[in-house]
């Protein structure tokens, strides 16, 4: 479906084109994997095409994952990590796998939308907040084992909300709108840039 707007699809797409030449992991990847990723996903789908989905079948929830420590300049996770239990857990094996400077790239509902809630195996519910503890500007990653860099952020709306100025809103203002707004005006999903940081 087009989007008239900035999308995480439109940036993904962006993304494919960017890192055509670089090694990227699609967590997650489903049937839709990242172009010229490795795709990684605890099954396949025998009815799609194989350059669609999963190209390392495993189990999501044993770690580590089946790659050398520092062997992606960027990970794509959409959709995945509202489904994980341990997020501090991926989150270290995330760092473990990036090249340092690596990209990592979280889409996931945003706690408002109907689509948190809807999926009976969502355990996590994100706010644009959700990653500061991992990044270096808050003191709170010297309790994981992994330490980012919160490079961009953003909280995304359908077409109709966006037009209406509620997406420019929600994000000048994200601490206000997420507690007195977001019912009112829902969002679709949240989406993070965080750069891995290895001295």
């Amino acid at each position: 479906m087009a989007r008239l707007f900035d999308h995480p699809l439109k940036r993904k797409a962006r993304y494919e084109a960017e890192y055509a030449d670089k090694k990227v992991l699609d967590v997650a990847c489903g049937c839709v994997k990242f172009k010229g990723a490795t795709g990684l996903d605890y099954n396949v789908r025998s009815y799609e095409s194989k350059e669609l989905q999963a190209d390392v079948v495993y189990n999501l929830n044993e770690f580590p994952y089946p790659f050398e420590d520092s062997s992606f300049d960027m990970i794509w996770c959409f959709h995945f990590l509202e489904h994980f239990q341990d997020l501090p857990k991926i989150m270290d094996e995330f760092y473990r796998l990036l090249k340092p400077g690596g990209k990592l790239i979280i889409n996931t509902p945003h706690f408002s939308s109907v689509e948190a809630y809807r999926h009976w195996q969502h355990c996590h519910f994100f706010s644009r907040g959700s990653f500061d503890y991992f990044c270096e500007d808050s003191h709170e990653w010297e309790f994981y084992n992994c330490r980012f860099k919160l490079t961009d952020s953003k909280i995304f709306f359908d077409d109709l909300s966006t037009a209406l100025g509620i997406s420019l809103v929600a994000n000048a203002f994200s601490w206000q709108f997420e507690r007195r707004l977001s019912w009112v005006f829902p969002a679709s999903s949240v989406y993070f840039e965080l750069e891995a940081i290895k001295d």
